[in-house]
């Protein structure tokens, strides 16, 4: 099972709060709420269902894929098979 990086969990947490004028976004909570339990796999799975909503968060978005690496891969690999020319922020 992989750990959590607890300032990076931190920063999450922060940064979902400011969305949405302060209303945060449901799925990141949900998100946090399994990283926090140590549920990594259900984190994932919510990663990739909600992707959609997410991916409207970029800041989010690039700090959950430093944090659950194979959200990354999935966006790659979704990337390419497309043929998509939409890069990653850095």
């Amino acid at each position: 099972m992989a750990t959590v990086d607890l300032s990076k969990l931190n920063q999450l947490k922060e940064l979902e709060k400011q969305k949405n004028d302060g209303r945060g976004v449901c799925c990141v909570r949900t998100v946090i709420f399994y990283l926090e339990k140590g549920h990594y796999d259900q984190a994932l799975a919510c990663c990739r269902n909600e992707n959609d909503k997410i991916r409207n968060y970029a800041d989010i978005q690039e700090l959950l894929y430093q944090m659950i690496p194979e959200y990354l891969a999935d966006w790659e690999r979704l990337r390419k098979m497309f043929g998509w020319k939409i890069e990653r922020l850095h």
